[in-house]
């Protein structure tokens, strides 16, 4: 029995990954950032709370893994190390930080499952702008200002519907226990 649960887990976490890539698909251009939003980090947020911390950093390993080898899984339909290590590196950093918070909340209240992945998704979104300015060569105030400050009225929405998406699974009994 436990073979077939590593399974089931295993089939889930490539499940994951590739809803992060298809995220990464979902993506709204901003005339103020180079970056654009996306629903990566909704699904992100999913991974953590449907497969905890340990599953769900494997279907982020997955998903970097893919579009690391140049598979067109990141936004805009990139690939290769050079997107990995480039302007956005920050935010792929900051993805394990969304993944590992919303694992360490998954069987905890979805109020406070919501107001930690959406701190988790704050700091990740800070570390992504850095980063950004550190390639842009801008002052950490104007990477904030398009690497973070356009992004926080869709994790507004993003977080909660993942946790409504995943109340409604765990409702359902859908996903590994």
């Amino acid at each position: 029995m436990s073979e077939f649960y590593s399974l089931y887990r295993l089939v889930w976490a490539g499940l994951m990954a590739a809803l992060i890539s298809v995220g990464a698909f979902i993506s709204i251009p901003l005339p103020v950032s180079p970056v654009p939003i996306t629903l990566q980090d909704m699904f992100l947020a999913l991974t953590g709370l449907i497969l905890g911390r340990k599953y769900g950093l494997l279907a982020l390993l997955l998903y970097l893994a893919a579009g690391t080898s140049g598979l067109p899984v990141f936004s805009g339909g990139k690939g290769g190390v050079a997107v990995l290590l480039g302007p956005t590196s920050g935010y792929f950093l900051g993805f394990a930080l969304v993944v590992l918070a919303a694992g360490w909340v998954r069987r905890r209240s979805l109020w406070l499952a919501g107001i930690v992945v959406f701190i988790a998704t704050m700091v990740m979104l800070c570390m992504g702008a850095l980063r950004l300015g550190h390639f842009m060569d801008i002052s950490p105030m104007q990477a904030l200002l398009v690497g973070f400050l356009p992004f926080i009225p869709g994790s507004l929405f993003k977080v909660p519907a993942a946790i409504i998406i995943y109340k409604s699974m765990r409702e359902h009994q859908l996903g590994p226990k």
